[in-house]
């Protein structure tokens, strides 16, 4: 890959869905510039046993799943209802999905002090982490890509910040 690289066919080296000690080896030689991995706020384990080591390294991470299936957008309440397939999903299925939802009321509130969507402040917590260059969010729909542009205005308070750490604890 680093052939490739120095003769300019590639830009950069990355990859995907590995563990700390599957990324150590693929870098051995130092050459891996983006890891692409799980993360959001209701799955932070990255934070603990990734972000050490790509901080270290200088290493670019790129959340995927950023957004949860939809859940970190703001769209789901109560109410909504939801496909067969999404009620096996763990985020949606039984008491955690109304668990997440409540999670969710802290992020509504500064979204509603921003004049902006949930989606928006999630997108642009994710930028307050050191490891996190950026975030591509999934999109089904060129609308949803030109929303998704507008977490970039979004400036989080430090107490914002800590505000969301503590409802979306790491475990």
């Amino acid at each position: 890959m680093q052939r490739l690289k120095e003769q300019g066919k590639i830009r950069a080296i990355g990859v995907s869905n590995f563990n700390v000690e599957q990324l150590m080896e693929a870098n051995q030689d130092g050459y891996v510039e983006v890891l692409q991995s799980h993360y959001n706020l209701f799955n932070r384990e990255a934070e603990r046993a990734i972000f050490p080591y790509v901080t270290e390294k200088e290493i670019s991470f790129i959340p995927y799943f950023p957004l949860a299936k939809g859940l970190l957008t703001g769209k789901y309440n109560r109410d909504t209802p939801l496909s067969e397939s999404q009620k096996q999903h763990p985020l949606f299925k039984g008491d955690a999905y109304f668990e997440n939802l409540a999670k969710l009321e802290q992020l509504h509130k500064i979204a509603n002090e921003k004049h902006c969507q949930v989606g928006h402040v999630v997108l642009a917590w994710y930028l307050t982490r050191e490891a996190i260059d950026a975030v591509i969010p999934g999109a089904k729909k060129p609308a949803q890509i030109i929303s998704n542009l507008k977490a970039g205005e979004v400036q989080l308070t430090e107490l914002e910040v800590a505000a969301i750490d503590r409802v979306f604890v790491s475990k």
